[in-house]
């Protein structure tokens, strides 16, 4: 699907359509595991993250005998448990969906904070700067997600679907905000990854609506170098959300949403 040479990038059908799945309680094989993510959403929840036995118990055997044997539970285990547990309640707490917002809310507060939705996603890293070496990170990596086909319309000056942009650090406050007009989500990044002020602008709107480039160049130009494509499952937290990006597929100029936001967890699909 590319050429790393020219960085050209072809999207194939698969890439365009949201998948349909029932929500499902299987975490997959981590990639990324957010534990102080996990920990303050409990803790903002009004809950501590429970205690995990350290046995399980397993049945070992065929169809004609069968005993019981304790053996000591997985990090990988543990992980999904605790995740599971607060997948169940968010959703008690009607702060979680299962679809990526296509518009901005009218009211902040009408929107889901968190979000699980399994996509194909291409992947990119970053460097760390010293902001973020400071905080452990020698690399940040990235995950982009193209807006769904269906979720275009061709109403005037009805802007909808989605970039996402799935970032595996966790770095500034978490409180979603909408909006501010010259910083797409994709500038907020490269504000992120500069080391600038998050909502820095610089009059021109690049790397938003007006910047035409496909989103591919846009990361090359910013730093990201490019990885691969992975079908990923990812339960994240919506920090920031524009209607200041720029997709060639779109109606209405090709202006459409572009959402930043920092994962729980980040799991391979096959």
């Amino acid at each position: 699907m590319r050429d790393d040479n020219n960085f050209n990038f072809r999207v194939e059908p698969w890439d365009l359509k949201r998948i349909h799945r029932a929500a499902s309680r299987s975490i997959g094989h981590l990639i990324y595991f957010n534990k102080p993510l996990l920990e303050s959403t409990f803790q903002g929840l009004g809950r501590s993250l429970p205690p995990k036995s350290k046995k399980l118990k397993r049945e070992i055997g065929g169809s004609w005998f069968k005993f019981s044997q304790e053996t000591e539970r997985s990090d990988h285990e543990k992980c999904n448990d605790s995740i599971n547990e607060l997948i169940s309640l968010l959703e008690q707490h009607e702060r979680l969906s299962f679809s990526r917002p296509s518009v901005i809310p009218q009211n902040n507060s009408e929107q889901p904070p968190y979000i699980m939705e399994e996509f194909f996603a291409e992947q990119y890293i970053f460097f760390a700067n010293a902001t973020l070496k400071s905080l452990n990170y020698d690399v940040v990596n990235v995950w982009i997600g193209r807006p769904f086909e269906t979720d275009f319309s061709a109403e005037p000056y009805v802007w909808s679907g989605s970039y996402l942009i799935l970032v595996e650090a966790s770095v500034a406050e978490h409180r979603f905000s909408t909006t501010i007009s010259g910083c797409s989500a994709l500038k907020f990044l490269y504000n992120l990854v500069q080391d600038n002020p998050l909502f820095k602008r610089d009059g021109k709107e690049i790397l938003g609506r007006w910047d035409v480039k496909p989103i591919e160049d846009k990361m090359k130009d910013i730093g990201g170098q490019f990885v691969g494509i992975k079908r990923i499952k990812s339960l994240y937290r919506i920090r920031y959300m524009t209607n200041e990006q720029y997709d060639p597929r779109a109606p209405n100029e090709g202006r459409v949403h572009d959402i930043f936001a920092y994962p729980v967890f980040v799991s391979d699909v096959y």
